[in-house]
């Protein structure tokens, strides 16, 4: 479904109609059309299969490329695109183990060379995330077991070749934790939650953690994009039901510039508040406001940003 900037929705499209199941879709765009990808179980074992889609949502490849197939049954496709060539991030998915893979490709999803393992530690592998820096991806995923989880990362030069090793990221997780990453311009970001607390993570792009982990709200499955300076950061909440939550994060969080709000110590949700004098509440573009509707805010109260998120 193509969506204007504006969010209005147009007419679905099918990409793939094959009797069998698709997943786990992921999307890029390479400057003239966008590039998808599903673990297809029209293949046995499953397989990752591609497609291109013109911006005018005509789909170049009707039912997909099968792009991995073989042996092993894959899982977890990520996509990121470099300026000439695209990268897939995927898992092989194996219940005690498993290897997280890359394989380069053309825009025309033509293979360019053979895959190549990113990773090779014997702990299942649960999911993969991939972000370009304008020099070079970052891969990550989570592995663990019953017990305990981390997420690691590695980067990945644009020809596939790895510079440095695996590295951990965030450890004393559990096996559905979730996460998500981008690149800000200056430094990646991986978000993740462990099922309560949505947190941060700045990663240099020679795959140095930049800091210490961030709040950033209460909620799980967050994913996060970049844009003008700007993040957007999504997440689900249960209140009285799970509701989709956003926020903006800025890109330069650890500074306070005169014309943005600084990263906020606290979070409170609520249908109502209660103010002090002095207190200054902003938007999340930084305007004062007065006049609360449901959305999401910024309290400042003496040299603490505290975020308000207003229900209903």
């Amino acid at each position: 479904m193509r969506v204007t900037p504006s969010g209005n929705p147009g007419t679905p499209f099918v990409i793939c109609n094959r009797s069998e199941r698709q997943a786990n879709p992921d999307i890029t765009f390479d400057g003239t059309n966008f590039i998808t990808v599903w673990t297809d179980e029209s293949y046995s074992p499953t397989a990752i299969c591609g497609a291109r889609v013109t911006p005018s949502g005509q789909v170049l490849d009707p039912n997909g490329k099968p792009l991995i197939t073989g042996s092993a049954t894959w899982g977890s496709p990520k996509l990121a695109f470099d300026g000439t060539n695209l990268m897939l991030a995927y898992r092989e998915v194996n219940l005690t183990s498993g290897t997280v893979y890359g394989q380069r490709l053309t825009t025309s999803l033509q293979k360019i060379g053979n895959p190549f393992a990113i990773s090779t530690s014997t702990l299942r592998k649960y999911d993969v995330r991939i972000a370009y820096s304008g020099s070079n991806y970052l891969v990550t995923w989570l592995e663990g077991n019953f017990l305990s989880a981390k997420i690691l990362g590695r980067i990945v030069n644009k020809d596939g070749s790895l510079p440095g090793s695996e590295f951990t990221i965030v450890s004393g997780l559990s096996q559905s934790a979730t996460f998500d990453l981008c690149f800000d311009g200056t430094y990646y970001l991986l978000i993740f939650s462990n099922g309560t607390q949505v947190k941060g993570q700045r990663i240099s792009t020679s795959g140095q953690l930049v800091g210490s982990a961030f709040s950033i709200g209460s909620g799980i499955d967050p994913a996060v994009c970049y844009s003008s300076g700007d993040m957007l950061i999504t997440y689900s909440k249960r209140i009285s039901d799970y509701d989709i939550y956003g926020t903006v994060e800025y890109s330069n969080i650890g500074t306070r510039p005169a014309t943005r709000l600084s990263h906020p110590v606290q979070t409170l949700y609520g249908d109502r508040f209660q103010f002090q004098p002095g207190d200054r509440v902003y938007d999340s573009a930084g305007r004062r406001v007065v006049h609360l509707s449901p959305g999401i805010y910024f309290l400042r109260r003496g040299d603490q940003l505290i975020k308000i998120i207003k229900v209903r």
